[in-house]
Parts: C-alpha cells; structure tokens; sequence
C-alpha cells in the first residue's frame, strides 16, 4: 500500500472524528436571563450591605426626633449581618426648650445582639440589649415636671398607642364605625426583646442651678413584648418609663425632702415672713449642701 493511499485513509478518519465531536451549545436563552436576574440580585444586595449603615443612622436620627419630640444624634449605626450585632455609636437626645443642660441623655455607645432574619419579618427578635455609661441630665421641676417626664408626654402626642399597651395588659380590640376609605400608614413593626441591662450609669441632677451627680443602679428589663404583640414605640416607652422610675427611686436620697421646703418656703413668702429673695437663697443653699455632701446644722 502507497504512502499517499495511507495519508487520503488518515484524512479521511481525522474528518470523521472531528463530525463525531459532539458541537457546542449555546446556553437556552431562559438560563441566560436567570443568570441575568441573579447578577441584578446579587448587586442589588452589595447595594444595601454597603449603604445599610448610613440607612440606619438617617432612620434612628429621623424616626428618633419625630418619636421623641427633641433632637436625637448618632455619630454612626453599625450593622454586622454574618453576627447579628448592631452598635449605636455617641447617642444624644437633646433636652425639651428651657432646660439648663443642653441633653437629657448621653450614650457614648451600646449594642444589641438580634436575629439578622427577623429584620424582613413583621417581628423583629433582639436577644439583649447591652447599655453602658448612660449619662441622665435629670432636671425635676415641680410646675413643667421633669425634663424625662416631658420626653415621655411628647411620646404620648407624637404616637399614642405608644403608652397604651403592655406586655401584660392586652388591648381589646374596638368596634369602629366604618368610614371613607383612606391612605393607611403602614403598620409599625412588632419587636420581642428577651433582655435589656443598663450598667455603670450616672445621674447628673439639676435644681435651681445646682448639680450634683450620684450612681444609677444597675437595672435590668426582660420579656418584653414575648408574651403579647408590643410595637418598637411601645418598647421604647415601657424603657423610657422604667428608666424615669429608676432615676427617680435613685434621686430620692439626694434630694430629700426638697418639695416640702420649696412648699414651706412658699408659705413663707405668702404670710410675708420672708421675702422672695430670702426665700430663695436660703433653699439654694441647701441644694448647694446636698450636693457637696455637707449637712445642715439644726
């Protein structure tokens, strides 16, 4: 057999392998546009993980002001997504108009441990909240009430359900007259907290220009909203108002008797045996003591 009759038989097989090879096919057109949507999808949530932050510290600054009544400052809202931790960084409430200090509450910075999940759901679960260094402007006034008194009433105006409910006190739902259909609001999230501990806080107390600072206790809340639907305003209101007590139980020793002497020195200044001037001196003076620890001689 010739060399060329070998050489046309190896062409000849080297073609038909190559027919053989099976040929490339092109991705159906619907794999293409999944492959599509995921990318959307998958940018589209780079998008939020990268911007989430600066949502959140907008929200609470926003949301804050309204729900409060006074100005609410963060420097900045962390949010870990993989360890289902968000810290709030340099939290300022500012005072009601007329108050000497220029906030009611300072928080350098506090964490809250909650399942990442239930962010998308209409309950949100937090696990505990950690609160550590608060500082309570606490300013009492007999005629306004106290400057957190004032906080917590513009919460009442500003959401009224906000007070309404508790954890163990259900509301009955109320039969209402049906009306022209309107805009609804969207409902406000559920929350569940299992834990809230405040730690190594101070009050920082306020009277007739006097301050004085003493330790508020460690305290801690726990269930709320487990047993019954509790809104997010609500769960802030129910901590405002644990809180309030806690400062006010604490203040107690500091200030004492100070109502009656005020009183007493009213009486004073009515039957005319002091001037106002006398009057106020002298219970300026004995708020200077408290603070300063000194006790009036009898």
């Amino acid at each position: 057999m010739s060399d060329e009759t070998v050489n046309n038989k190896t062409e000849e097989q080297a073609k038909q392998e190559e027919n053989r090879k099976p040929e490339k096919k092109k991705s159906p057109l619907w794999l293409r546009i999944i492959g599509i949507i995921l990318l959307v999808v998958l940018l589209f949530f780079a998008g939020i993980l990268f911007f989430i932050d600066g949502i959140l510290t907008t929200g609470v600054r926003t949301v804050g002001t309204q729900m409060l009544g006074v100005k609410v400052h963060v420097d900045a809202v962390r949010l870990k997504i993989f360890s289902g931790e968000l810290s709030i960084k340099n939290l300022q409430v500012a005072n009601p108009p007329g108050c000497a200090e220029e906030y009611a509450f300072v928080l350098p910075a506090f964490y809250v441990s909650l399942n990442v999940s239930s962010l998308m759901k209409d309950k949100i679960i937090i696990d505990d909240i950690r609160v550590e260094g608060l500082e309570v402007n606490y300013e009492p006034d007999v005629k306004k009430g106290s400057n957190i008194n004032r906080i917590l009433d513009n919460m009442k105006k500003s959401n009224p359900q906000a007070s309404k409910k508790t954890d163990d006190q259900k509301v009955e739902p109320k039969e209402t007259v049906p009306s022209q259909p309107s805009r609804k609001a969207p409902p406000e999230k559920k929350v569940a907290i299992d834990s809230i501990q405040v730690k190594n806080s101070n009050i920082k107390v306020t009277l007739l220009s006097q301050t004085g600072v003493i330790l508020l206790p460690d305290f801690e809340m726990e269930d709320i909203g487990e047993k019954d639907d509790v809104t997010i305003s609500q769960a802030i209101y129910k901590f405002l108002n644990e809180l309030m007590k806690n400062v006010t139980k604490a203040s107690t020793d500091t200030v004492g008797d100070l109502e009656k002497k005020l009183r007493a020195a009213g009486q004073d200044v009515a039957s005319g045996s002091k001037d106002i001037g006398q009057a106020v001196k002298e219970i300026g003076k004995e708020i200077k003591n408290m603070f300063s620890g000194e006790k009036k001689e009898n």
